[in-house]
């Protein structure tokens, strides 16, 4: 008989339930590594996903939340459905449905945006300027993330969408984020010249930013961190006032004036 109850899963129940994990997908690391940061960093909510036993005792569903538990070494509330009859045709259903995202959260909660912002959060993380952000964060962090300096991303997503004639709009996103949080007036007006090409002197280096730009592939995703490179090489040249004729990248990656 299926039976559900909200339960506090400890790192032994999980060890003692994952004796009987059989049968099972491979486990992932990146998702078990995903899972232990929500944990441990007080993200994880009780949402009504289960985790399911059949009943014969196997896991079912909830393999990877259970390796986070023990790796975590903390607890976590959770719904768990017992006695689910352990037969041909029952495990293909299960988890079978798309994971939502942060950008459905963000939509859901009224949020603009929620396309874009998420993609600038893993764009910074995956360029690393200056961040702490794992490259394979979970929905849950990226949306954590989001929601701490919501104003200044929602800012940046908005100078994205002004420049997405020439440039991936998460790239100019990531790239105004990260400028504006040291240099926040200079970032505008230097954002201000890119996107209207006005009141720009001779051997500036908007003017070889926009060549620069315009001479990349659009959608390439494999050409990310170099448009975001040659962005941040060009305000680095418009901070200390100097021309620039042409942007050419160093040996080590780019990163902006302190």
């Amino acid at each position: 008989m299926i039976n559900s109850e909200v339960i506090t899963v400890n790192p032994e129940r999980a060890k003692l339930w994952l004796m009987h994990n059989t049968g099972n997908r491979k486990l992932s690391k990146d998702r078990i590594n995903k899972y232990v940061r929500d944990i441990n960093a007080g993200l994880w909510r009780l949402n009504g996903e289960s985790i399911k036993i059949s009943d014969r005792g196997i896991v079912l569903d909830g393999q990877h939340r259970l390796e986070a538990i023990v790796l975590s070494g903390k607890s976590i509330e959770t719904v768990v459905i017992f006695g689910i009859p352990h037969e041909r045709g029952v495990f293909e259903t299960i988890d079978a449905g798309l994971p939502r995202s942060a950008s459905d959260a963000m939509r859901v909660e009224g949020m603009k945006y929620a396309t874009v912002i998420p993609s600038v959060v893993r764009a910074i993380a995956n360029y690393d300027s200056g961040t702490t952000w794992d490259r394979s964060m979970s929905h849950v962090e990226v949306k954590s993330i989001i929601d701490g300096d919501y104003d200044n991303f929602e800012r940046a997503a908005k100078a994205a969408d002004a420049m997405k004639h020439i440039v991936v709009p998460s790239v100019w996103g990531a790239f105004y984020y990260m400028a504006a949080r040291r240099w926040p007036e200079s970032m505008a007006n230097f954002h201000e010249q890119s996107s209207h090409m006005i009141n720009i002197s001779s051997g500036s280096p908007v003017i070889a930013l926009n060549r620069s730009l315009s001479l990349m592939p659009k959608k390439s995703k494999a050409d990310k961190n170099k448009i975001i490179e040659r962005c941040i090489v060009a305000f680095n040249a418009h901070l200390q006032g100097r021309q620039l004729a042409k942007i050419s990248l160093g040996p080590k990656r780019a990163q902006i004036l302190k």
